[in-house]
């Protein structure tokens, strides 16, 4: 929780990258949010997780499915 804090001001929203205040338990409504704005995906965390460098089961980055790679060059959505 604190690092989150700190993080809120290390950025700005743009259109791809967002913070989320931290919503517990309405995984899938933010999910079909992402899909809606056609963003990438999601990082889902366990909120007592404490930071740990490299991949973990306790932070989770979900994607979505009908997201390309060249969307994310600014090439369009994959069809």
């Amino acid at each position: 929780m604190e690092r989150k804090l700190h993080l809120r001001g290390s950025f700005d929203n743009t259109g791809t990258l967002m913070y989320a205040s931290g919503v517990e338990e309405e995984g899938k409504l933010v999910f079909d949010e992402v899909e809606g704005l056609g963003l990438e995906g999601m990082l889902a965390k366990r909120m007592d997780s404490t930071y740990q460098r490299g991949r973990s089961r306790d932070w989770l980055k979900v994607k979505f499915a009908g997201y390309g790679r060249p969307a994310a060059l600014g090439w369009g959505k994959k069809e």
